[in-house]
């Protein structure tokens, strides 16, 4: 990545969203196992499920694309983007250390997705299940 310090006159679109595509699909064909995470597909998109909890919305083709944010950010004329999780894929139902091994797989993937196009600055998550854990490194 390159530097992530806006330069004078950078345009920076602070609040953005992502679902890493590689860490669905990797759910979906069962590389990567959480006990209290389900995936499906509904009305065309992926939905998630958390320790047992309704599903989540479908996931928007515009969370996980990463060619098509690269399209929209240059049509906006943004200089760089910063990118978190969607808020329905945190996870925070999960039990305390799967939803911390949750949190580091999603800031990964996150990471991951920010490789395709050096105007993105990935934003990493934490767990939030359980506020007396200490942090992970």
């Amino acid at each position: 990545m390159s530097n992530v310090t806006p330069g004078p006159g950078e345009t920076v679109d602070i609040h953005a969203h992502v679902v890493p595509p590689g860490l669905l699909a990797d759910l979906a064909a069962g590389r990567l196992r959480f006990p209290h995470i389900a995936t499906a597909t509904h009305a065309g998109g992926q939905v998630l499920s958390f320790n047992g909890g309704p599903a989540t919305r479908p996931v928007a083709p515009g969370l996980t694309d990463p060619s098509r944010r690269t399209a929209w950010l240059d049509a906006q004329r943004i200089d760089r983007q910063v990118v978190g999780g969607w808020l329905d894929a945190f996870g925070y139902q999960l039990p305390g250390d799967e939803g911390a091994d949750w949190a580091e797989a999603l800031t990964g993937g996150i990471v991951e997705y920010t490789k395709a196009d050096d105007r993105l600055i990935p934003l990493g998550t934490v767990a939030l299940q359980d506020p007396r854990a200490p942090p992970r490194p």
